[in-house]
């Protein structure tokens, strides 16, 4: 809702990059106290860390691009 996307589209997203990824995103419990819910696997949480590892890389590449070729512009 927050991202103003429906539930079901959010969901065959998810399952989709899951095909792709070949591996699963979430995992889920159901019931108990709170009622259950689902959580990121450790695959998601891997895949995530190496996302912010990658893109924190490529800005400090991009930087050293940008004063390459337009430092002497400014």
């Amino acid at each position: 809702a927050e991202m103003g996307m429906s539930y079901s589209h959010a969901w065959k997203l998810i399952k989709g990059l899951e095909q792709r990824l070949g591996f699963k995103l979430l995992q889920f419990q159901v019931g108990g106290e709170s009622g259950g819910g689902a959580s990121l696997t450790p695959e998601a949480r891997e895949l995530i860390r190496r996302y912010q590892a990658f893109m924190r890389e490529a800005e400090g590449l991009l930087d050293e691009l940008y004063e390459k070729h337009f430092s002497h512009f400014f």
